[in-house]
């Protein structure tokens, strides 16, 4: 760690760094937390949502544990199953007035596959509140001479919440040879799964220690950026924003209440649907420090440094040696945010989120 003295930047180790957190008084920027009678921000409950475009209606989104988002695969047995689908798809009216969908004509887009063109037809899905669903015909596998899949692109949560969970599944059901081929089929590529609660990103910092990348977006402030642990790229990853403000963003909507998302995203995931809710806790791996409380401990100039880049980036980049910044988490361990047991949360929630997104079936 480096403390600066007389404008030279010295390296201080984790013992020194304690020392110089003792006793030490500073100001910490006051952030009002949402609590309920506990102490703690709210994990039941919702906020309600009223966008711009429909004035009239009501949304709410729910707390607690949930599918926000998943990229589904089904492969067919045959080519001639495979060739079914494909006219399913493309034979698909603009609009499916029993259902309240509209879609988007398919169309290609082009993929290279070393030096062979490949096209990837996308149909969209949409209902009267937006956008619901993407479904991809992926031929690439034929030029390694497999058959080739189908891919869904959606998000669970929302989807129910705009009421089009049923009628988004019909519209699956009958493209893809029906309810029963359907979930025999299934297997899950990608999943984002969500826990909202009711306060805001300005009261929290989150940590992924094993994590090589950590940044945070916005305008650079941890107060108000998202938050990420880990790379796009990577089997799984943490962010950790503020989702009413990306929904007044992106619809111009109007929420009764604060709503921070803790999102885990896993790739290349390969799970069957059926195995869905015997998983064990997928969203561990990640800490949810509380802000002030850090900032307490913290001493300058590295609570500055913290509070601008969030914890995870300011202790990669200003403290090069790993058992160092393990004592200095050891040291804010009295900070983690009491809320946050990911062992109970998922014990308590995930069954029921499962069932809720409709992947094992209405």
């Amino acid at each position: 760690m480096k403390q600066v003295n007389n404008g030279k930047a010295e390296c201080i180790s984790a013992s020194k760094f304690l020392k110089l957190s003792t006793g030490m008084k500073k100001k910490v920027p006051a952030y009002a937390h949402v609590e309920n009678d506990f102490g703690v921000p709210p994990t039941s409950g919702y906020t309600e949502i009223t966008m711009k475009k429909h004035p009239d209606k009501v949304f709410r989104m729910y707390y607690g544990l949930k599918i926000d988002r998943v990229k589904l695969g089904i492969t067919p047995n045959s080519d001639m199953e495979a060739e079914v689908m494909y006219n399913n798809l493309n034979n698909i009216p603009e609009v499916i007035p029993e259902l309240d969908l509209e879609v988007r004509e398919p169309y290609n887009t082009k993929r290279f596959e070393g030096e062979v063109p490949v096209y990837i037809d996308t149909l969209m899905v949409y209902g009267d509140y937006g956008y619901l669903a993407t479904i991809r015909y992926m031929p690439m596998p034929y030029v390694m001479g497999k058959v080739p899949f189908v891919q869904i692109d959606f998000s669970p949560a929302n989807v129910r919440m705009y009421g089009y969970i049923e009628k988004l599944y019909a519209l699956l059901y009958d493209v893809l040879l029906g309810e029963g081929y359907f979930y025999e089929h299934l297997s899950v590529k990608q999943i984002e799964i969500s826990y909202d609660v009711g306060d805001s990103i300005a009261n929290y910092y989150i940590d992924m220690p094993r994590a090589r990348k950590h940044k945070v977006c916005g305008d650079n402030s941890s107060e108000t950026g998202s938050q990420y642990c880990g790379s796009g790229y990577s089997t799984s990853s943490f962010k950790m924003y503020n989702k009413d403000e990306q929904l007044i963003a992106k619809h111009s909507a109007e929420c009764s209440n604060h709503l921070m998302r803790i999102e885990k995203t896993i790739r290349r995931a390969k799970w069957d649907v059926s195995e869905l809710s015997c998983l064990p806790c997928q969203i561990e791996g990640a800490k949810i420090y509380d802000r002030q409380q850090v900032l307490e401990i913290v001493p300058e100039p590295m609570s500055s440094k913290i509070d601008e880049n969030g914890l995870s980036a300011a202790l990669r980049k200003n403290v090069k040696n790993s058992k160092e910044r393990a004592k200095i988490r050891k040291m804010i361990e009295p900070a983690m945010a009491s809320w946050w047991n990911p062992e109970k949360i998922w014990a308590k929630e995930w069954e029921q989120a499962v069932i809720d997104s409709g992947l094992l079936g209405l």
